[in-house]
């Protein structure tokens, strides 16, 4: 995926300024906290099944991700950022929601703790695995964007 750090190097490979490039880290989280408490309202609702919202939210991060490497100024990264921050949210508030529907109040601080601590793993070894990954080394970053996000798309079909 391309993460907040990587916006801005990769809106300064387009030829954006770095001041420029800088706030699409900010509108990111802006949309992120949006995104939250939106989210958060409509997972409330006796009618909507959450973990749909959560595959949703998670698949539609995973499709903008791969269209964001054809964006060629300024306006479709802040597109991005704006969308990503946004379903960003749905995903950050309620991964915890979910795994405590799962798990059950009985079980919530386990489950929780165990659900962190295997998303842990991929946010500690991915980016030393990315960085080693020889097929990394010889494409450009538009198809290393694509082959993570794909990855990230598949995955998501087995929640």
């Amino acid at each position: 995926m391309l993460t907040p750090s990587q916006q801005v190097k990769y809106a300064g490979d387009l030829g954006i300024p770095p001041s420029k490039g800088s706030w699409l880290v900010g509108f990111l989280s802006i949309m992120s906290t949006v995104g939250r408490v939106i989210f958060g309202k409509i997972c409330e609702l006796q009618c909507v099944n959450k973990l749909h919202v959560y595959q949703l939210s998670v698949f539609i991060i995973g499709i903008i991700t791969v269209i964001c490497p054809i964006t060629e100024g300024y306006a479709g990264l802040v597109a991005y950022s704006l969308l990503f921050g946004f379903f960003d949210g749905c995903f950050v508030g309620q991964v915890a929601v979910i795994t405590g529907d799962i798990a059950g109040k009985s079980r919530l601080s386990q489950a929780i703790g165990n659900m962190f601590g295997v998303v842990a793993i991929p946010m500690i070894l991915g980016p030393p695995v990315a960085g080693r990954n020889l097929f990394m080394l010889f494409t450009g970053r538009e198809v290393r964007v694509r082959e993570s996000s794909a990855r990230g798309l598949i995955l998501n079909h087995f929640l």
